[in-house]
């Protein structure tokens, strides 16, 4: 490995140090409570040597966010590629959002709490646009797999793709954030959480099948 690869790839194994640091401490403290200083000494870099890879804060946060996304767009084509008809990879992916739910737990809270903080972002032109690219992917692979399953005939022809697919992604994100701040008290703590999960998938499922 020349000089110049090994520098790049101590440069993103830096980076994802930084990216680390910064979420457990956001996830610890919350976004307002945490300084660029502490995340610094957390992966033992000065001050100033931090400010080189991100200008503030906010930038940092951004990077966590997308990130969050990351692990979501992996998990959905994960759960997508092992299901074999377009109706059973819709359900397969909206079973991804429940194992984010369940099994990183870190980072649905660090995207949904992020997000809250950087809404000059999410609104207006298009001024985060890693993000956007990573909400288009998760509706392009939705929208590819409900034309896969009206090709199969497990999906109803008259449903269009990228509208589903949209309305779809977005109330599943709806529903996990309510769930998110409310628990099972969003249904009185009459059903348990994973039930009420359980429910939602299928009636979006038939909602297309």
């Amino acid at each position: 490995m020349g000089i110049v690869e090994r520098r790049e790839r101590e440069k993103l194994e830096r980076r994802n140090s930084i990216l680390e640091s910064a979420e457990e401490l956001f996830f610890q403290n919350g976004y307002e409570k945490t300084r660029m200083l502490e995340i610094a000494d957390r992966c033992e870099l000065s001050k100033g040597a931090l400010y080189l890879y991100f200008n503030n804060k906010e930038e940092l946060a951004k990077a966590v966010v997308v990130r969050a996304h990351d692990i979501l767009l992996e998990l959905l084509q994960e759960n997508a590629s092992r299901a074999e008809t377009g109706v059973e990879k819709i359900e397969a992916m909206l079973q991804a959002l429940l194992t984010v739910y369940r099994d990183h737990y870190r980072y649905f809270y660090l995207a949904f709490v992020l997000e809250s903080h950087l809404q000059d972002y999410l609104i207006g032109d298009r001024k985060w646009p890693e993000r956007v690219d990573r909400i288009d992917r998760i509706h392009s692979l939705a929208a590819e797999v409900i034309r896969q399953g009206q090709r199969d005939g497990t999906i109803r022809a008259e449903v269009e793709p990228e509208l589903a697919a949209m309305t779809a992604m977005t109330a599943a994100e709806g529903f996990m954030h309510r769930l998110f701040l409310f628990g099972s008290d969003v249904c009185n703590n009459r059903y348990a959480t994973d039930a009420l999960i359980e429910s939602f998938i299928k009636i979006l499922v038939s909602s297309v099948a």
